[in-house]
């Protein structure tokens, strides 16, 4: 706790990739670090940045990665409606050659309401880009929808 309104936490650990017909195995460490910051009573906004410094699996092959995000969440309407956004930005180096590096960005808003302690509405706008350098490497998709969140309350104890 930086203050009473401030979090600071972060991460350090080992990441471990097993050997693959195109990489060697290895092993090597990975961090992280997340600040958050209560800006009124309920509002909330947080960022952070993630890194991994050996590859990680993923759609096309292994990738270096390091990420920055940040959030922001501000209820209203006596705290039953709330408005949220989210960014996240995302560069993947590829260590195998002939692929591509990817930047990814993930952007979402979502607007909500809480009926009861169990349940919410929400409508929500994602937007995912990625460009991998190449031509027609450049991909845009936009989601918007509306979405029911039902959650059974539970009593621990």
């Amino acid at each position: 706790k930086l203050t009473p309104n401030t979090d600071l936490s972060g991460f350090a650990g080992v990441s471990h990739i097993g050997a693959g017909r195109e990489h060697r195995e290895q092993t090597g460490p990975t961090v992280g670090i997340d600040i958050s910051r209560q800006v009124t009573k309920a509002a909330l906004i947080s960022a952070g940045y993630n890194r991994t410094f050996i590859p990680s699996w993923a759609f096309g092959g292994t990738f270096q990665n390091q990420e920055v995000f940040a959030t922001l969440r501000v209820p209203f309407a006596r705290n039953r409606a709330y408005v949220e956004g989210r960014a996240t930005l995302l560069d993947a180096e590829a260590l195998q050659s002939g692929q591509p590096n990817l930047r990814s960005l993930w952007v979402g808003t979502v607007l909500g309401y809480r009926a009861t302690r169990w349940l919410r509405f929400e409508g929500y706008y994602d937007l995912s880009g990625q460009d991998t350098n190449r031509p027609g490497g450049d991909r845009h998709r936009n989601i918007v929808g509306i979405r029911i969140v039902t959650a059974k309350p539970m009593k621990l104890g």
